[in-house]
């Protein structure tokens, strides 16, 4: 069998945690745009990612410093009382790739300081996945594919090995942009909005195996 290489998203794909960012994301833009669907429109991008897109247009300077360090405190304060369940069947899928010998990553728009919360609350995320890319690690969002080409660099993997696994329309185009089978779970977005830019789609891990995986290519 050959030896796959696996890329993760974190939330949405590894742990259920897009309904809480969802309301954080809503929230933020009801109060600086009125629009109560924010959080759809910036999922997948980096913190950065989203100042320079949608909080670039104040009065001034010293209005964006302002915003953006409030929204940044009220981030650290809401994703240090989170909780970081795990979407089901996730630890015992990444622990049969592992048996098989796949390469196994996560590839993720969050960035070091929400990651600490996560390893203090979800130990286990740092033994099943040996290699853990954040923000900090490229510097373009998805829906450029540098953060998954990174990926498969760092195993020395190629292309048409590589498995990406998403729930959001930037990380899905993520995917197919880096040329890679792309498997889409429909946590966060139906299955008739995501299924064209996956090539398959899984409600989450119980549906899926090494056996199944390996019919996908």
């Amino acid at each position: 069998m050959k030896k796959y290489t696996c890329l993760f998203d974190l939330d949405g794909v590894i742990l259920d945690t897009e309904g809480q960012y969802s309301f954080f994301w809503n929230e933020i833009g009801k109060k600086y745009f009125n629009d109560e669907n924010f959080g759809l429109l910036i999922k997948g991008q980096t913190l950065s990612e989203i100042f320079l897109t949608h909080f670039s247009d104040f009065k001034n300077d010293k209005q964006n410093y302002f915003v953006q360090t409030n929204i940044k405190k009220e981030l650290n304060i809401f994703e240090s009382n989170m909780d970081f369940p795990f979407i089901k069947g996730a630890i015992e899928f990444i622990t049969e790739l592992k048996s098989f010998d796949c390469n196994v990553a996560i590839v993720t728009s969050s960035n070091l300081h929400k990651m600490k919360n996560v390893y203090k609350k979800c130990p286990q995320i740092n033994d099943l996945f040996p290699v853990i890319l954040t923000s900090e690690n490229f510097s373009k969002s998805k829906p450029n594919p540098e953060c998954y080409l990174l990926g498969e660099k760092k195993f020395n993997a190629k292309t048409k090995d590589c498995f990406v696994f998403e729930d959001s329309f930037h990380g899905l185009a993520s995917g197919r942009a880096a040329k890679m089978t792309v498997i889409g779970l429909a946590t966060t977005n139906s299955y008739e909005k995501i299924f064209h830019l996956s090539d398959f789609v899984i409600n989450d891990f119980s549906e899926i195996n090494m056996e199944k995986l390996s019919k996908i290519k």
